[in-house]
């Protein structure tokens, strides 16, 4: 069940690149995992409150830039849908897994907080309202 899009940072487990065939094509897929430890309301870290999310990247041009330049450890940003997987392991727990699917990478750096530093101070371009002229 997918919920909504979702920005994420954290450190990345060791990328893995799969073939899947879909409707006869084969796709490429990168899959990793994210872990991200959220912020409390002092923006500080809580340890205990750390959060996995298994991530799966189906974009090609994405998939070609990043594969060979991200490594396990890097830490960086992505967005993509969100959602919670349920199943039940054969020992017959239910197990509930965070996912972001059709992710994109948005950032990869050195630190969640030098991104939302440069994120803030960036300048948005707007394009000119061309307005009509007058005879």
């Amino acid at each position: 069940m997918s919920f909504a899009t979702i920005t994420a940072s954290g450190v990345i487990s060791e990328p893995i690149k799969n073939v899947r065939s879909i409707r006869g094509q084969e796709c490429e897929i990168l899959n990793f995992n994210l872990y991200v430890k959220p912020k409390n309301k002092n923006n500080g870290y809580e340890a205990d409150e750390n959060m996995c999310f298994s991530i799966s990247i189906w974009n090609k041009q994405q998939i070609d830039r990043y594969y060979n330049n991200i490594s396990k450890g890097q830490e960086i940003t992505l967005q993509g849908n969100f959602e919670i997987n349920k199943f039940t392991t054969k020992q017959g727990e239910i197990v509930k897994q965070n996912r972001i699917d059709f992710a994109t990478i948005v950032g990869v750096g050195t630190t969640t907080e030098d991104r939302e530093i440069i994120r803030e101070t960036k300048i948005v371009k707007k394009s000119p309202n061309p307005k009509a002229a007058k005879i």
